[in-house]
């Protein structure tokens, strides 16, 4: 069984939301209707999605959800760490829900061109190397993601 992050396969929606209920009361966040909505939908998506096509997908006939209160349900799921935003395609992606990242650990999303899949790791050997960069000139308190654009081969995906 692949693990619930990968955005490869079949997400198990219901399985996901959960997580990210037990993750936001554990943080006494509050896990609203629209912040359900919007992470249900980029679940459903499988890949990275755009905050138009999240309000475009949630909205229904005579209710409109305008992007700014998906823009705003985004970055509370951003900042909980539930979603991962990606800046190169302006799009969002789910986290790794199965691990709590730590301070001294990078996330690395790997952001494939062709089919959107985004598949997240945790990297404490490239957060050294870039710790150490970062004291050579002066730079701390160092906090990064890195993303990395190319494109998976099709065993990958399978």
């Amino acid at each position: 069984m692949m693990p619930l992050f990968k955005q490869d396969a079949d997400p198990d929606v219901d399985e996901l939301e959960r997580m990210a209920e037990q993750r936001c009361m554990k943080e006494n966040f509050e896990f609203t209707s629209l912040r359900r909505r919007v992470f249900r939908e980029i679940a459903l998506r499988g890949g990275a999605i755009g905050a138009y096509d999240i309000a475009s997908y949630i909205s229904t006939e005579g209710r409109r959800v305008n992007a700014a209160s998906v823009y705003r349900a985004l970055d509370f799921l951003v900042e909980s760490g539930l979603v991962r935003r990606i800046k190169s395609s302006r799009a969002f992606a789910l986290a790794d829900l199965t691990a709590q990242p730590k301070r001294d650990e990078t996330s690395i999303s790997f952001v494939c061109r062709k089919s959107g899949t985004v598949r997240e790791i945790q990297s404490p050997l490239v957060a050294m190397i870039l710790q150490e960069a970062g004291k050579s000139v002066g730079f701390k308190d160092l906090s990064t993601l890195i993303e990395v654009e190319g494109v998976f081969a099709p065993a990958e995906l399978g």
